[in-house]
């Protein structure tokens, strides 16, 4: 099953990158079924999930020389996710059970992430990786959904087509980055305007790398730890006072009235009204800091900068 002439991960290289290239050096036309000689679970092939059956698949190729650490820590979007996933999958991705050959890692709600689902790119590096490495590639850095820009050039990442909409779910029709600057579908230039980065965009991107450089050793007890500290109560208890309840509902409508709308747009795949509404918990900051409700990285890290918890953040992801 597996074709030993797999070549090894290029810097930051993705996993399933590797298998895009490799399916490029084949000169065939059908993806799903050249792929399957490397692996029969190749149907889903988004960067939206943390650990696929497929990425064990591949890694099979070059864990003996690489190793696992290398393998997880650079060619995966495990780090940035690490410290919000369950202690049960965290210590499966730490270890590298076998357990994972059989085992899909989704994030917590992440439908509602705009830019997790579609592979995205930076012109510049494809470019220069086309020069130096003789092909262009999908960067781990470049898929990480809290970051618009590209973290070697701070150019703005590149997910879809403005004219015809095309993106890169899957390898099916295209499968590696452009490299003339031009849509892979309809040879129609890809509008390389710049979007400005707000000092909260701009530390969202930061802390994101941080996140995949050093999330494998940062426990989301830590970050719950010093937003509750901020917050000013340890813990909540089963049968919260009406001073209380009433101290939390103006803390939560100070952090909807400091939210941006176009940190809502650029990151959430619904609109503000869903997004901030009562019944939903993705910003509600009482279940996640207290109640422990599973959150997107990105709901994480705007709780932590609306508290003004941005050293703190900082001292905890480097």
């Amino acid at each position: 099953m597996y074709n030993q002439y797999l070549s090894k991960p290029f810097p930051n290289e993705h996993l399933l990158s590797v298998l895009a290239r490799w399916f490029n050096h084949t000169g065939r036309n059908d993806f799903l079924v050249t792929a399957k000689l490397i692996s029969n679970n190749v149907n889903a092939l988004s960067p939206a999930a943390v650990w696929r059956k497929v990425y064990w698949d591949i890694s099979r190729q070059f864990v003996d020389n690489l190793g696992w650490d290398a393998i997880v820590k650079q060619h995966t979007l495990v780090p940035y996710y690490a410290p919000f996933l369950t202690h049960q999958d965290r210590a499966l991705l730490l270890t590298g059970d076998e357990e994972l050959s059989q085992t899909r890692i989704k994030p917590a709600q992440q439908k509602l992430i705009k830019q997790a689902h579609n592979w995205r790119w930076c012109s510049e590096c494809a470019e220069e990786d086309y020069e130096n490495y003789g092909t262009p590639y999908w960067h781990t850095y470049h898929q990480l959904p809290t970051a618009l820009t590209c973290y070697k050039h701070n150019s703005l990442l590149h997910s879809f087509c403005p004219k015809c909409n095309f993106s890169y779910q899957d390898f099916q029709k295209h499968w590696l980055p452009p490299i003339n600057r031009k849509c892979p579908s309809c040879s129609k230039p890809i509008d390389h305007s710049s979007i400005y980065q707000s000092p909260l965009l701009h530390w969202l991107s930061s802390a994101s790398y941080h996140l995949q450089e050093n999330g494998l050793r940062i426990q989301n007890a830590a970050l719950l730890k010093v937003m509750k500290e901020k917050i000013g109560y340890e813990a909540l208890p089963s049968n919260i006072s009406v001073s209380i309840r009433n101290e939390l509902s103006q803390l939560q409508k100070e952090f909807q009235d400091w939210l941006p709308n176009d940190v809502v747009d650029h990151f959430y795949s619904k609109p503000e009204q869903h997004i901030l509404a009562s019944t939903n918990k993705v910003l509600k900051i009482t279940s996640i800091v207290y109640r422990e409700h599973s959150a997107p990285p990105l709901s994480i890290l705007l709780i932590l900068k609306f508290l003004g918890l941005e050293a703190a953040t900082s001292e905890l992801l480097t």
